[in-house]
């Protein structure tokens, strides 16, 4: 899963590195709304930590992210909770929304909670994508009651236990 988020300033990146401590991870840098977009891809799982910032509206990329991109993840980022219209947030389709006024362990930990509910819907989402190798098998007749339907089930339950 890839994580990516728009870095404004080396104080975020740096605290987002020390905040971010998972050895299979590492964040992805842009440095703007166009990059990030570019970053995203609509089939695969991605995350989005993105920061309240003055040079977008956080609540509109986030919706565009969620309508856009339906295998990510995105998490609003906030230095408090006076900043946040948790409303707007939740319209937008936020996975989560982080204080970083909080002590960096339970950010971490909100952080790693996001991106194992993040996997596990990219591996649910998996489970409902069709399958490739499907066959379409016509059973038909002109005369009724010559037993269609039951060579139909038959069939189907007979492929079933292939599979």
């Amino acid at each position: 899963m890839k994580i990516i988020s728009i870095a404004e300033n080396y104080e975020w990146i740096s605290l987002m590195n020390k905040v971010v401590i998972t050895p299979d991870h590492s964040i992805h840098w842009v440095t703007n709304e166009s990059d990030l977009y570019e970053q995203l891809q609509v089939d695969k799982p991605s995350m989005v930590f993105l920061p309240n910032s003055a040079s977008y509206d956080v609540y509109n990329v986030c919706n565009k992210i969620s309508t856009s991109f339906p295998l990510t993840t995105t998490l609003l980022l906030f230095r408090s909770e006076e900043e946040v219209d948790m409303r707007s947030a939740l319209k937008a389709g936020a996975g989560d929304v982080i204080f970083l006024s909080s002590p960096a362990a339970m950010i971490n930990q909100d952080i790693n909670l996001a991106i194992e509910d993040c996997e596990l819907k990219s591996f649910q989402q998996q489970d409902l994508m069709p399958k490739k190798n499907a066959r379409v098998i016509t059973v038909c007749s002109t005369k009724g009651g010559v037993g269609k339907t039951t060579v139909a089930v038959n069939l189907a339950a007979t492929y079933r236990k292939e599979i």
